[in-house]
Order: structure tokens, then C-alpha cells, then sequence
């Protein structure tokens, strides 16, 4: 199967039989992002309510293109929601101070 094909139709490995439809959800939302930064020239602004609504517009338009119309038929609005108030990674410099140094002491542990 090729890139495109299994873009349009996943064969979806699911891990968590408690939150089976996370995976789909997720794929769903990944299809999206390019396409929201295609239609606004950006991606959505840090915990902005208006692109998250957006967002998930989107998210819905493309399930329903996607093959058999829909890769799931349980689009999770929160999920989605928040992925597009924390996809560009607005963080302060001392969260990345931190995590920077607990990744190296993990590193020095192993």
C-alpha cells in the first residue's frame, strides 16, 4: 500500500484497548494541522479557543473524507481541541531549562 493510500485508510495498531479510539482520533488530527496551516497560513495560536474551534472544523471535514467516510465515527472534541492549543509548543525558557536537565541526568543514569 502506498503513503497516500494509507494516509486515506490506516491499518491502526491499537495499544490501549481502555481508549480505543485515541489512535484514530490522533491520526485524524495529525491529517489536519497541515491543513489548517494551508487554509490560515498558520498554525493554530497557543491555547486559543477560536483555532481549536476551527480546529476541529477541520478535524470533522477531513474524517469525513477520509475512506469508508470516516476513519472513526467518535471524533473526541476535547482531544482535539487541546491538541491545537498545544501544537506550536509555546513553553518558557525555564521549562526547557529544566527538562534539559533531567534529560541529562536520565542520560548519565543509563
Amino acid at each position: 500500500k502506498t503513503y497516500s493510500e494509507s494516509l486515506l485508510d490506516p491499518e491502526i495498531l491499537i495499544f490501549d484497548y481502555s481508549r480505543m479510539y485515541i489512535s484514530d482520533n490522533l491520526h485524524v488530527a495529525f491529517q489536519t494541522l497541515p491543513y489548517f496551516k494551508q487554509t490560515y497560513g498558520r498554525a493554530p495560536k497557543p491555547w486559543n479557543d477560536d483555532d481549536a474551534e476551527k480546529f476541529y472544523v477541520s478535524a470533522s471535514e477531513i474524517n469525513c473524507k477520509m475512506s469508508d467516510n470516516s476513519i472513526t465515527n467518535k471524533l473526541d472534541k476535547h482531544l482535539i481541541k487541546l491538541l491545537a492549543k498545544i501544537c506550536t509548543g509555546d513553553l518558557c525558557p525555564m521549562q526547557g531549562v529544566i527538562g534539559g536537565t533531567a534529560a541529562q541526568e536520565v542520560i548519565k543514569v543509563c
